[in-house]
């Protein structure tokens, strides 16, 4: 009998998500950028709350007076408001995040990459292309991230469906690949 591989089926999920995520942002450039605006925001309220929670539990456990926290907070929560009234703006600070993001990911997954070429040398240039994609697309956000506005759905759709076929891939090659 074969030996059975131990795939990491939450890595697998993620990369079918990001996969459909993909799709779906291809297929509905005016959802995708005003869905990538309201999750920005939404998220930033909730870094925001959560930190004037953690003031006032330190505060409470610990008599901490932890006010950097607290105003912390509340300029989060302020500035996740203006992001939900002002997807444009929102959007354009996304490209900055999404931009670094890209380039480091694409970075740390090169320089491990090594380890792949025990998986053949196809597998190996197919993962480093990708991951050299992903500092591409980083780089040109950097230097253009109105493009991020006026073309957010092919790249983000684009993005998705390579990062997530890199989870794929290394589901079913047995290594574990972190967000």
């Amino acid at each position: 009998m074969g030996e059975a591989r131990n795939y990491n089926w939450i890595s697998f999920l993620v990369g079918v998500i990001l996969v459909v995520g993909g799709i779906f942002a291809l297929s509905n450039p005016d959802a995708t950028y005003m869905t990538l605006a309201a999750i920005l925001g939404i998220v930033i309220i909730l870094c925001g709350i959560m930190l004037i929670a953690s003031y006032y539990r330190l505060k409470e456990a610990f008599f901490v007076n932890d006010k950097v926290s607290l105003t912390l907070g509340i300029v989060l929560v302020i500035i996740g408001v203006f992001f939900l009234s002002r997807p444009v703006i929102a959007v354009s600070i996304f490209a900055y995040i999404l931009a670094i993001w890209l380039i480091l990911n694409g970075i740390n997954y090169l320089t491990r990459s090594g380890s792949l070429k025990n998986f053949g040398r196809g597998i190996y240039t197919f993962i480093t292309i990708l991951n050299i994609l992903l500092i591409i697309g980083g780089i040109i956000l950097i230097f253009h991230p109105i493009i991020l506005g006026l073309t957010i759905a092919l790249i983000i759709g684009l993005l998705l469906l390579i990062y997530g076929t890199l989870f794929i891939f290394f589901t079913f090659l047995g290594i574990q690949y972190r967000v």
